[in-house]
């Protein structure tokens, strides 16, 4: 006891691996797995697909069809995710079949099956005919379900199932509502009030629908029949039937043979590439934690308390889109990883000036440019700084020159260590050249320095959709802060503030400046650690002088900055932008630039992810509006599921819709869904009941780790000295309840 006492004791005194566990742990509940399985970005799957060649492919198939666009895409996020796939394998193969239905024994497969049914308003199939092997049975069995059956009063039939044997003869099974088959939404409460029927035994839920039944009967034949064929016919009042498999019991083995559909709900494998690309995340999930470190070490290093280290890191992992952005697959938090590693190394070198640190800080540069060689642009500034940390009081520039020429070259060594022979290897071996014209050059010519200067700043900066400050308020602190900050560290900021600039110039010329479909600004995340960290003269001056206004402004903007990380980690971004792109902008005016961004749609009309200069530019479509939006039903649905009139008015209550904008979206109900791993796997594994025990399980354990790093950190001597006591406990106590209140979430689906 005394010994684990001790640890505790030493992990309070040392707040950045506390850090990382906490935000690792955060990061963990709320990541995200896209449902269907296929990732979040293009640069996200190509690391994916890449990493599976390496790890799982003999023949690397995928690898040699496809590296030249490592031209196009780093190398850095394909190799470090290339173990965690490695790691997944024995999982995905281990994992059940989501579209398998376990009952008595025996193992089935829902397949597709046409609808069957009787409704005036839409032809509809009358029966279905099955499929499987001719033999001598004892039973049959059936898994189906009801629907538009409500009223459909008990016992009466709906649907016969017609079985003709050897001799001609035929056998009917009658499907009976409430007695061998009914309604889907029998659990609904709105349903419950009107349904004629009874509930019959439930064999499972419906993929990804916890709340919609399949239910369970078996026919016992009175002898044997040898069967040659066998029909469904619809043959009750206005309804539908739904068969999702059956089977029938061979005479003489035992055996249940199964009828076959049309093909899988869900197959081999895709279910294990699902719990393949299941663990891609994670990468994003340690490399944005270790940066919230890196920064915690880079403040500490210019000089500021571990109060205020403790409290720009958990700002920038929870107030900042660093947070949607673990939770994604870009190779955004890689690049803003070895960046802010590199601006770490620049600064540690200032300090003791040896040239490890100079080599040092040319190989996390290297890293940077693997993981996105766009984060060239950044090199220039880290060796600057590196130059200008023998700039000295009294120092002369003409003494520059000679004093600074072997960290440069230090700087430089991994460059030209690694790149060139790499390139000549690759070049030999496998005929690769990094500028290929038509991937990279050609890409350059085609996709950069066209839009205005003006209008890409604009964007990235105070635009609606896109606008840095309006998706991090916190950094508002930044704009004031970073004077007193450049006043302060003199050429130890120039840094900090090269970088940014490089990449808001840059990146406001490219023809799609807001980095396509995602959260945020998302070109501009590799520089909120720098943007962040020159704040640290505010939060130090509010440390010191203890003025209550200061600190209680700055709490209500950190809470104000944590909004937008909520809307951004709840939905995946592609539901809301897929409504607007596929059901709203064809009826707006202008495809919407009446609203906003007309000097920008030359260029947003031409993309394959539709015309968004609305979304861009008009707060009217803003995606903080719409997330907002479709988490209004999304709760609505959660808390008060019976009430589907609720659910369709929120959905109706489209935010462009208070602006007197008449534009309907033809199905709201697909950006319906919280986009956290634990219930996505609980929603299509519901009929695994081990799983879903597996999942409650890891949540429990993320939570306890979460709330014990917590409870040190704010027992560790830089938050003590700093926060009193009952704000400590209040902070604790609140994440307890949010953590509740999520596994409670996970119950109502």
């Amino acid at each position: 006891m005394k010994e684990l006492t001790d640890r505790a004791a030493s992990l309070v005194n040392r707040p950045a691996p506390l850090i990382f566990v906490f935000l690792v742990a955060v990061y963990l509940l709320t990541m995200g797995v896209n449902r269907g399985g296929f990732g979040y970005s293009p640069d996200g799957q190509f690391a994916f697909e890449m990493a599976k060649s390496i790890a799982l492919d003999p023949d690397r198939e995928y690898l040699r069809r496809h590296y030249r666009n490592f031209s196009r895409w780093g190398v850095a996020i394909p190799a470090l995710l290339t173990p965690v796939v490695a790691l997944a394998r024995p999982l995905a193969e281990a994992a059940p079949q989501r579209d398998r239905l376990t009952v008595d024994g025996h193992e089935y497969v829902v397949s597709h099956f046409p609808e069957i049914g009787v409704d005036p308003a839409t032809e509809i199939r009358h029966s279905i005919k099955l499929s499987f092997p001719q033999g001598r049975y004892s039973e049959m069995t059936l898994i189906s379900h009801l629907g538009l059956s409500a009223a459909i009063a008990q016992g009466v039939e709906v649907v016969s199932i017609r079985i003709t044997d050897a001799d001609g003869g035929m056998t009917p099974l009658p499907v009976r509502a409430g007695i061998e088959s009914a309604e889907w939404a029998y659990e609904r409460a709105d349903v419950r009030n009107v349904i004629q029927h009874e509930r019959v035994r439930v064999a499972g839920n419906h993929i990804g629908n916890t709340r919609a039944n399949f239910y369970f009967h078996r026919f016992e034949f009175d002898s044997p029949i040898d069967v040659r064929s066998a029909e469904i016919v619809y043959t009750g009042p206005p309804g539908r039937f739904y068969l999702a498999t059956a089977g029938f019991r061979d005479a003489d083995s035992g055996e249940i043979v199964d009828v076959s559909g049309s093909g899988r709900v869900w197959s081999a494998r895709q279910n294990r590439e699902f719990f393949l690309r299941f663990w891609s995340p994670v990468l994003s999930v340690v490399l944005t934690a270790a940066t919230a470190v890196l920064l915690f070490k880079i403040v500490r290093i210019l000089g500021y308390g571990s109060g205020v280290a403790v409290a720009l890191s958990l700002v920038y992992g929870l107030a900042t889109m660093a947070w949607p952005y673990a939770k994604f697959d870009f190779s955004e938090p890689g690049v803003t990883f070895f960046l802010t590693g590199g601006v770490w190394a620049a600064l540690r070198y200032g300090d003791v000036l040896r040239l490890r640190y100079a080599v040092l800080t040319g190989l996390w540069g290297l890293a940077a440019v693997f993981a996105k060689y766009v984060a060239v642009i950044a090199l220039p500034g880290i060796l600057l700084q590196l130059v200008m940390s023998h700039k000295r009081a009294g120092t002369s520039w003409a003494r520059l020159p000679a004093e600074t020429w072997k960290p440069a070259v230090a700087y430089a060594a991994p460059f030209v260590l690694v790149v060139v022979p790499t390139l000549f290897f690759l070049a030999v071996v496998l005929d690769f050249r990094l500028l290929y014209e038509e991937e990279l050059i050609g890409g350059i010519q085609r996709g950069w320095f066209a839009v205005p200067l003006a209008l890409g700043v604009k964007g990235l900066l105070i635009s609606w959709g896109k606008g840095l400050f309006l998706y991090n308020p916190i950094l508002l602190i930044s704009i004031p802060a970073s004077i007193w900050f450049a006043r302060r560290h003199g050429w130890r900021s120039l840094v900090f503030f090269a970088i940014p600039i490089a990449y808001l110039l840059l990146y406001s010329k490219k023809e799609v400046w807001y980095g396509g479909n995602g959260w945020g600004p998302r070109y501009l995340v590799p520089t909120l650690p720098l943007l962040v960290c020159m704040a640290a003269p505010a939060f130090q001056w509010i440390g010191v002088q203890r003025r209550r206004w200061a600190a209680l402004g700055v709490s209500v903007l950190i809470t104000i900055s944590v909004v937008p990380q909520i809307l951004g980690i709840s939905k995946d971004f592609d539901q809301y932008l897929g409504i607007y792109a596929d059901q709203i902008v064809w009826q707006l005016p202008e495809d919407g630039g009446v609203y906003g961004g007309s000097e920008y749609q030359r260029w947003s009309s031409i993309q394959p992810e539709g015309d968004l200069a609305a979304v861009l530019f008009a707060p009217q479509f803003t995606p903080l509006l719409g997330h907002l939006w479709l988490l209004r039903a999304d709760v609505t649905e959660l808390l008060l599921p019976d009430r589907l009139d609720l659910v369709q008015d929120a959905l109706g209550r489209a935010p462009w819709t208070r602006f007197g904008i008449d534009a309907s979206p033809a199905r709201p109900q697909d950006g319906l869904g919280l986009d956290f791993w634990s219930m996505t796997m609980w929603a299509n594994y519901y009929n695994h009941k081990v799983l879903v025990g597996i999942v409650m399980g890891a949540l429990i354990v993320l939570q306890i780790v979460a709330l014990v790093s917590l409870g040190l950190l704010l027992r560790s001597r830089p938050v003590t000295e700093n926060v009193s006591r009952g704000l400590r406990n209040m902070a604790l106590a609140g994440a307890a309840l949010v953590f509740l209140a999520f596994d409670t979430l996970h119950f109502m689906l």
